[in-house]
């Protein structure tokens, strides 16, 4: 996305509003999409995820460890 830095998030994940997406993470899959992370794995997040724990997840500015099941 042109003009916008990676970890920028702006709307729910899979949000589609008319023909623009921007600054959205989103695929095909229903309920969800799936994510590649820093270290090679690839998880599966619902679209149901809490605004804030996504947006968290989307930069490396917190700190944050996440540890996935």
């Amino acid at each position: 996305y042109l003009g916008y830095t990676w970890g920028t998030t702006f709307s729910r994940l899979n949000l589609r509003n008319g023909t623009t997406s921007y600054g959205v993470f989103r695929s095909q899959h229903t309920g969800g999409a799936h994510f590649a992370m820093a270290d090679g794995s690839v998880h599966f997040l619902s679209e149901n995820i809490n605004n804030e724990l996504y947006q968290a997840l989307s930069t490396r500015a917190g700190g944050e460890v996440v540890e996935f099941p």
